[in-house]
């Protein structure tokens, strides 16, 4: 019995998975000579993640796989990005995809009930808690993934009404620029990803090798993506 349906192979003798942890890397050291630890640190982790959130999406897409690094500058646009968040985004897609050949394991609803009320108490992380129970909740089988996706909107709901994120949004007005141009992007995206269609079955399999991957699952998790995307910097 596995213990996590959540991890995915990232050995680096892969020619795919070599690419970008060269490329994480390259930022991290860069990052850390030209401003410090903790900004290499937030660097390697946004390149590593546009990576991880694209194979999600773009599930048997060499090349946006490859070019997923460079989209790591989303991530940093606003410069106070929320890099749990984004893992909390990654996670979604997984999810939602099942690219890993399984649903969650009971220790993985324990650990995402946990992490929903984690990310209720940011600001950026509140709609990615309420996305991913929603997620959980809409996944099926089995019954217990229901029961851990009501628990997380909960939980999520009443940390986030005591920390005060349920009421702390910023305004519109609040954006910088490029957190603006970054939502503009988002919504198009969410548009174009709602009306484009996928074949009912993909060429990628998942990692367990059990079958192809389901269009409509990909097409979910891009939609919750983009859902999250769009709540967290809207």
């Amino acid at each position: 019995m596995r213990l996590t349906s959540l991890y995915r192979s990232v050995a680096p003798w892969r020619p795919s998975l070599a690419w970008v942890w060269f490329a994480t890397s390259v930022t991290f050291f860069s990052t850390w000579h030209a401003h410090g630890l903790h900004s290499g640190i937030r660097g390697a982790g946004a390149v590593f993640l546009a990576w991880a959130i694209t194979r999600e999406l773009a599930p048997g897409r060499r090349v946006a796989a490859a070019a997923a690094p460079f989209a790591a500058i989303c991530f940093a646009i606003p410069a106070d990005t929320d890099l749990l968040a984004c893992a909390g985004v990654l996670l979604v897609a997984r999810i939602a995809t099942r690219s890993v050949g399984d649903p969650p394991t009971r220790l993985d609803l324990l650990v995402l009930v946990g992490l929903a009320a984690w990310l209720a108490t940011r600001l950026a992380g509140l709609p990615v808690a309420i996305v991913l129970a929603g997620i959980l909740a809409s996944d099926t089988p089995p019954r217990r993934a229901r029961i851990a996706g009501i628990a997380a909107l909960v939980v999520a709901v009443v940390v986030g009404s005591v920390e005060g994120t349920m009421t702390a949004r910023p305004g519109f007005d609040d954006h910088t620029v490029a957190a603006e141009v970054l939502l503009a992007f988002a919504g198009a995206a969410a548009a174009w990803l709602a009306i484009r269609p996928l074949p009912a079955r993909l060429r990628a399999r998942d990692d367990r090798r059990r079958g192809r991957l389901r269009g409509t699952r990909v097409r979910s998790a891009r939609i919750a993506v983009a859902a999250c995307v769009l709540a967290a910097i809207g």
